[in-house]
């Protein structure tokens, strides 16, 4: 998904991780592949303010955009939904 980001963009996607805040306070999910090797880190908003406690696994529902800031793409999940 990440290496194809255009594909994807302005899709619902549901994903599970373990919820952090970056040092730019921005809400992640940071996704983890099969074999626990390598890990992705995806920004999220709730559509509703109710963020779990940091270091909580979670699964969320919301779409898929990206966007740019200082020349750089970022992946959101937008709109999202907590699901338990």
């Amino acid at each position: 998904m990440i290496n194809n980001l255009n594909e994807y963009s302005g899709k619902t996607i549901k994903i599970a991780g373990k919820y952090s805040i970056s040092s730019d306070n921005t809400h992640i999910i940071t996704v983890t592949d099969a074999l626990g090797c390598c890990s992705q880190d995806l920004e999220f908003e709730l559509s509703a303010e109710n963020y779990p406690n940091i270091g909580s696994n979670i699964t969320i529902e919301g779409r898929f955009y990206t966007y740019s800031q200082v020349g750089k793409t970022h992946s959101l999940i937008a709109n999202a939904v907590l699901i338990i």
